[in-house]
């Protein structure tokens, strides 16, 4: 999990992902039930098409102005075209209008959006693309994207499209792979095991969850995805014992005519929570640090460990290659 920092929505992914869905997670889940949630745009998930489709075309009913109508544009093996359509988040048919709500459905970085950032419509150009505006301020102008499939350097198939969708409500299935600050989500009519996962850990914290209607479906996983996950979870803690046998066996440190030993608890007088596993908090520590800009010695006396799992931990972050 890398979009959660809140323990609480960690807790209960770990908990539907484990099958080990207890009261307590349900006490958490109940305590989003139809809250409010402010100052942020919020995407409604849903499970089924026929009331995303309803939400969002009443929503663009509701908004005044002319309607803006793009088509996407394709080329190449028809077989092959609509496996890419299939694939694809953004619609045939883009229906917009000013003050819509929309969302990014592909990564630009170059730009400066992902899929999965929300927006409105501010206005259009004078080639009519849309220009978007995001909760944090920031404006884009939303022009036509490729989607290619390529092979051996030939282009196979070729649509093309603004990479938007309108974003009052999307379904669940479409939104695999999104992160989103803030999510009004129902649950009441989910129908496959693993929906509620993946609709709950759309979301950054359970702050930002707003539920409608939760099932018993929702908070399952398929039984081959948990025996799978298991059998994971099993080599994990093997790999973990091994590294904890390791760094429990007296460290050496040779010279030429002798040697001396150092136990773990006499490398914790320097380094007091030395192998010690790194829980969230020091993660937000470590990364504070970092981006603080402090050297390795100033990490090393901040956060009491060997500089070597200091590295290490930063690379697992992302934070250094």
């Amino acid at each position: 999990q890398f979009r959660q920092s809140d323990d609480a929505l960690t807790k209960v992914l770990n908990a539907v992902r484990q099958a080990e869905v207890n009261e307590e997670i349900r006490d958490h889940l109940h305590s989003r039930r139809v809250v409010s949630i402010k100052n942020t745009l919020v995407t409604k998930l849903y499970s089924h098409n026929v009331d995303v489709d309803y939400e969002n075309l009443r929503e663009l009913d509701s908004l005044s102005g002319e309607r803006m109508t793009y088509s996407m544009k394709s080329s190449g093996v028809p077989a092959i075209i609509e496996i890419l359509k299939k694939g694809c988040l953004a619609p045939e048919t883009l229906t917009l209008k000013k003050d819509a709500i929309v969302m990014f459905v592909k990564n630009n970085f170059e730009k400066g959006y992902v899929n999965g950032t929300l927006g409105k419509v501010a206005g259009f150009n004078k080639e009519d693309y849309p220009i978007v505006k995001t909760l944090s301020g920031r404006t884009f102008m939303a022009e036509p994207e490729n989607w290619v499939i390529e092979e051996n350097g030939k282009t196979l198939a070729k649509i093309s499209q603004i990479p938007l969708r309108l974003a009052w409500a999307i379904t669940i299935h479409k939104s695999q792979g999104m992160t989103l600050d803030a999510a009004v989500i129902d649950l009441a009519d989910a129908f496959e095991n693993g929906m509620g996962y993946v609709a709950l850990s759309r979301a950054r914290s359970l702050r930002g969850i707003s539920l409608l209607g939760l099932n018993e479906t929702a908070l399952r996983v398929h039984p081959e995805i948990l025996a799978f996950d298991g059998e994971l979870r099993l080599s994990s803690e093997e790999t973990a014992r091994e590294f904890q046998n390791q760094a429990l066996k007296d460290v050496t440190d040779k010279t030429e005519n002798s040697s001396k030993t150092y136990s773990v608890s006499e490398i914790r007088k320097s380094y007091p929570i030395a192998y010690k596993k790194w829980r969230s908090e020091d993660d937000k520590k470590l990364a504070a640090s970092f981006h603080a800009g402090h050297t390795m010695d100033e990490f090393v006396e901040k956060l009491g460990r060997k500089s070597g799992g200091i590295q290490a931990r930063l690379k697992k972050l992302g934070l250094v290659k």
